[in-house]
């Protein structure tokens, strides 16, 4: 854990470079990849947890991760992307991406939380497709249904890419269902964006039991 100093520093740093907009946030962030949003019913929804399962690396999810950081940037829509295993290869640097590169998926859990605390980042997406499966089971369950209610709270949303299901808390389940070939990389990005097929299943609101009155 940073020392308190370190993240107070932070925070300062967050502040200056992505100011907070005085603006009401609107309910849902397109991502600007339109087959996508319309399977999200418009976008990433603000205040929770997205989960993008994606077991195989034919499923083309860091084709997703690239396009939609893309298309964000073009949107002059500010995003963090916690590296949870420093293996993201960046297309090119953009004033809009903040990067924090993580050698562990614990530390990486850890920066996810500090960035959705400070509120100043609208989206912040959290890969941990490349971490080793004794380093997520090291993840506490509780740890989830924390970050979902700090998104909560604070209005932002979490995008979690893995390769199995981690957050039980998630209010979306994206499962990808691609299986691209060593041929289809000769295809434009547009076109292969086009081609990723992703099942979505939504969590079911939870209800308090009804009683019978005797």
């Amino acid at each position: 854990m940073a020392p308190p100093g370190k993240i107070v520093e932070l925070r300062q740093i967050l502040a200056q470079r992505f100011p907070l907009q005085n603006a009401p946030p609107a309910a849902l962030i397109a991502t600007g990849l339109p087959g996508f949003d319309q399977l999200l019913g418009g976008g990433l929804p603000r205040g929770a947890l997205t989960q993008l399962i994606a077991p195989l690396p034919s499923n083309g999810s860091t084709l997703l991760l690239q396009e939609m950081i893309h298309a964000l940037r073009q949107q002059a829509q500010l995003v963090a992307l916690v590296d949870g295993a420093d293996c993201f290869e960046p297309v090119s640097t953009a004033d809009h991406l903040l990067w924090v590169r993580c050698r562990y998926a614990l530390e990486a859990v850890k920066a996810a939380d500090l960035l959705l605390r400070d509120g100043n980042i609208p989206v912040t997406i959290l890969d941990l497709k490349q971490n080793r499966e004794a380093e997520l089971r090291k993840i506490p369950g509780q740890t989830w249904y924390r970050l979902q209610r700090v998104a909560e709270e604070t209005q932002t949303t979490l995008f979690l890419l893995t390769r199995h299901p981690l957050a039980p808390s998630a209010g979306m389940n994206l499962h990808a269902r691609s299986a691209l070939a060593s041929a289809d990389l000769s295809s434009f990005s547009s076109t292969l964006i086009a081609a990723l097929c992703f099942q979505a299943q939504r969590r079911k609101p939870f209800q308090e039991p009804a009683y019978a009155e005797v």
